[in-house]
């Protein structure tokens, strides 16, 4: 194509030499230049700016919902960067099936020129492939302030996430409850994959134990029950109330239910004793494996979420509406179809919520403060464990959870937007549309006018 293009150029200009040497003689010299020079001087003019052109680039994005374009949460994201952050993209961007992922990595220098990106084949660099512990193409490591993410896909919300941990001060800190048969992160016995979700979205993990002390969950952004079996001592509940009303965030995933267990749950909310079944969910046999795919709220947590497979799940209730008073919303977040069952009662059952307070704190010394505890239940523990958390979209459900537990949830909007793989051009493409668009009209006019002026002349 190169080629071809040069040697078009090459015939078209010794033929405008040849013609315009024909017209000097047959037109004279006053019509001639009257008739020649504003279009030589235009494509001239066009010609010297193709090379700025080619260089610099703009995009228009004119898909509906802008889903070509890297959304409002990655600009802002971006737009807080203030040391240079280097994106270094192991893969080769000319490479057949990386069309779409090389339009993501490129459109993110266009948000800052203090995003430098780089694009790097482990096959012809495999010393620098061995230095960031790439283990395979499409790995993204995103560098700044002395700081190293690894992206492990090329997409939006990967790559972007990669970019907020590398200039936040800390990562969050997730709490496990023990002592009441809860699982944690650090048995190595089910919760492996749920480790390794966390562990990639850079959360830190660290046990915890009620009855240590009265400060024993000072530091920590969110408190998961990882499947509870127990309710807490009368100290403990007492400790953990306190840590809900006081601006703390958590996840209770219940093992067992019944009254006893409501001392895990936020006021107003109540989890039964007996499992729903539901042998038409449609995904098995076995009446305990219930799929929930009825989301009855806009909340992120569940936004643009397919179906998630519980297992066993025990049914919530609620005492208030879910947009009652007082800065409490509590939004269902997951509910049965109606052919669900607890004992021989059909129904359509509440199994996972949303508990969210806000409430204005006014201090004499620091003004006043909006004071937000958010909870996020769910009465079954399964579905997150090994085994469980890679059926339809239950792992998107955990990330998801986690993320508006610690106020970063606008990832969720990235990962939920719909986007379709641009239309990219290679560089003879692009050259191929600018001669044809810009150069051949006025080539053409030329042609024309000479051509006019010639008859006219004869006449």
């Amino acid at each position: 194509m190169k080629y071809a293009l040069w040697i078009w150029l090459s015939v078209a200009s010794a033929s405008a030499a040849v013609g315009s040497v024909r017209l000097w003689r047959r037109l004279g010299s006053r019509l001639f230049l009257r008739a020649v020079i504003p279009p030589v001087a235009l494509i001239g003019i066009l010609a010297s700016a193709m090379g700025p052109l080619e260089r610099r680039s703009w995009t228009v994005d004119l898909s509906s919902n802008h889903r070509n374009t890297l959304s409002s949460v990655s600009t802002k994201v971006v737009a807080g960067v203030k040391d240079e952050v280097r994106v270094s993209a192991f893969f080769v961007p000319g490479k057949s099936g990386w069309e779409n992922p090389t339009a993501v990595i490129k459109a993110y220098r266009h948000l800052s020129p203090r995003v430098k990106v780089r694009f790097v084949d482990p096959n012809q660099r495999p010393a620098l492939a061995r230095q960031y512990g790439v283990d395979y193409f499409g790995q993204v490591i995103v560098e700044s302030g002395g700081r190293r993410e690894v992206a492990n896909f090329a997409d939006e919300i990967d790559v972007t996430g990669a970019i907020l941990r590398s200039i936040r001060s800390r990562d969050p800190q997730l709490c496990f409850i023990s002592g009441h048969g809860e699982r944690l992160p650090d048995d190595g016995v089910g919760v492996d994959d749920l480790r390794r979700s966390l562990e990639r979205s850079h959360m830190q993990m660290r046990r915890v134990s009620l009855a240590a002390t009265e400060n024993s969950l000072a530091g920590c952004d969110a408190a998961i029950v990882l499947g509870a079996k127990v309710p807490p001592l009368p100290a403990e509940r007492a400790r953990w109330q306190v840590f809900l009303q006081t601006g703390g965030k958590a996840m209770v995933l219940l093992a067992a239910g019944g009254s006893a267990m409501d001392a895990w749950l936020p006021s107003g909310m109540h989890v039964g004793e007996k499992p729903v079944s539901d042998r038409d969910s449609g995904l098995v046999e076995d009446p305990s494996a219930v799929v929930a795919g009825v989301f009855a709220s806009s909340s992120p947590v569940t936004r643009d979420l397919a179906p998630v497979f519980l297992l066993n799940p025990r049914p919530l209730t609620l005492d208030r509406d879910p947009q009652g008073a007082d800065g409490v919303s509590v939004s269902r977040l997951l509910v049965t179809s109606p052919t669900a069952k607890v004992g021989d009662r059909s129904d359509s059952y509440l199994l996972a919520a949303a508990y969210d307070r806000s409430k204005v704190e006014h201090q004499a010394a620091a003004g006043s403060r909006i004071e937000r505890t958010r909870v996020l239940v769910v009465g079954d523990v399964d579905w997150a464990l090994d085994g469980q958390i890679e059926l339809l979209d239950n792992r998107r459900l955990l990330a998801n959870a986690v993320e508006w537990l610690v106020d970063q949830e606008n990832l969720i909007d990235i990962a939920s937007r719909p986007v379709d793989p641009p239309v990219l051009l290679r560089g003879s493409d692009t050259r191929s549309i600018l001669i044809g668009s810009v150069v051949l009209p006025p080539s053409i006019l030329l042609a024309l006018g000479s051509a006019v002026a010639w008859r006219r002349r004869k006449g």
